[in-house]
C-alpha cells in the first residue's frame, strides 16, 4: 500500500498482484482500482471487474459501488468474460486448497500410523 500511496505504481503492482492471487481481498480491490483507472497498467475493465468481484465475495465494502461503475463502461460480452474469469479463478483456488488439504491430511495420517 505504501508504494501505491507514494505513486510508485510499478512497485505497487508487483506487491498487489501476488497478494491478490493469494486471495488477499484488499490487494484484489487495489488491483481492481489500478485496472479500472489505468494506474500503472493499461485500463482494462474486464480485469477490473474480475478483481472487484473477487474482493466483493470477501465483503470488501466499497466494491459493490465500484463494480456498478465499471459495469457501466463495459459491454455485456465484457461483463460475461469478467464473470467467467472470476469463476475460473475461484475454481483454480479451490483446487489448490483441496490439493493442499490432501497433503496436510496425508502428513497427519502418516504421523498417526508411525
Amino acid at each position: 500500500m505504501a508504494a501505491f500511496e507514494r505513486g510508485d505504481l510499478a512497485t505497487a503492482l508487483k506487491e498487489f498482484r501476488p497478494l491478490a492471487e493469494q486471495d488477499v481481498a484488499d490487494a484484489q480491490f487495489s488491483l481492481a482500482l489500478m485496472y479500472d483507472n489505468g494506474e500503472g497498467v493499461p485500463t482494462h475493465y474486464v480485469k477490473a471487474h474480475m478483481w472487484f468481484s473477487l474482493a466483493q465475495a470477501q465483503d470488501i465494502t466499497p466494491t459493490a459501488d465500484n463494480l456498478d461503475i465499471v459495469k457501466k463502461q463495459m459491454t455485456p460480452a465484457q461483463i460475461a468474460k469478467a464473470q467467467e474469469l472470476a469463476a475460473e479463478w475461484w475454481e483454480e483456488r479451490v483446487a489448490i486448497l483441496k490439493k493442499s488439504s490432501r497433503r496436510s491430511n496425508y502428513g497427519v495420517v502418516g504421523l498417526i500410523k508411525s
